[in-house]
Parts: structure tokens; C-alpha cells; sequence
């Protein structure tokens, strides 16, 4: 092909591009790494802590900020936030975190009237 791009000439005989393989790879480990850092307690696995510092760095960068001009738009008591970091310590990063993607995925103006209790199973 004389017309062939440099995408092209620089692509190995398989036909895929060699960051095809590096993406998988990656994403590979981190699920290995994921199911692996699953095995300790909760409040060990490297993932419950990041997901927790996240969590704490979204509660005081802006919703706290939020909460004192007086727009606060959780529905829930507890909240959003703080039911993600209980479940997550409490179950670890798997099922923690599905408890609070759930929940979050709940969080929306059709969902009955406000305050709605509801903790951490």
C-alpha cells in the first residue's frame, strides 16, 4: 500500500497496535489486583482506602461548601456520601461499592418525598 499512514507501517504483523495489548494488560491487572486487594479485611484493601479519601476529599471540597449556601440535594439520610464510606468500610470494595453505586443511583427527583432514612445494611 503505497498510500499507508504512519499508524500503518508502525502497526506489528498481527495487525494490532501495540497499545491495544498495553490497554488490556492494564486493565487485566487492575481487575486481578482488585479481586486480590478483595481477600483482606475492609478497612486494609488499598482500594476501600482511595475510594475513601475520594470520597472525603468530595464531602470537604464541595459538598460541604454546597450544604453552607444552603443547596443540599440529597434525599437521604444519611447521605450519599457518608452511606458510600460506611459501606465501604464496612463491606470492602466490591460490595461496598455496589451498595453506593446503587444508592447513588437511586438519588433522583422521582424517588419519594425527602428526608428518606435508610443506613448501611
Amino acid at each position: 500500500m503505497p498510500n499507508a499512514g504512519l499508524a500503518d507501517r508502525n502497526r506489528p504483523a498481527g495487525g494490532k497496535p501495540p497499545a491495544f495489548f498495553f490497554f488490556w494488560a492494564l486493565v487485566t491487572g487492575l481487575i486481578l489486583f482488585i479481586l486480590l486487594d478483595n481477600t483482606r479485611p475492609p478497612a486494609r484493601q488499598v482500594m476501600v482506602r482511595i475510594s475513601v479519601r475520594v470520597i472525603d476529599g468530595y464531602k470537604s471540597g464541595l459538598s460541604r461548601p454546597l450544604g453552607d449556601a444552603g443547596i443540599n440535594p440529597c434525599r437521604f439520610e444519611p447521605t450519599c456520601s457518608q452511606y458510600a464510606r460506611e459501606a465501604l468500610l464496612k463491606h470492602g470494595f466490591l460490595e461496598g461499592g455496589r451498595l453506593a453505586l446503587w444508592r447513588i443511583l437511586r438519588c433522583n427527583p422521582f424517588y419519594g418525598d425527602p428526608p428518606i432514612h435508610e443506613p448501611v445494611p
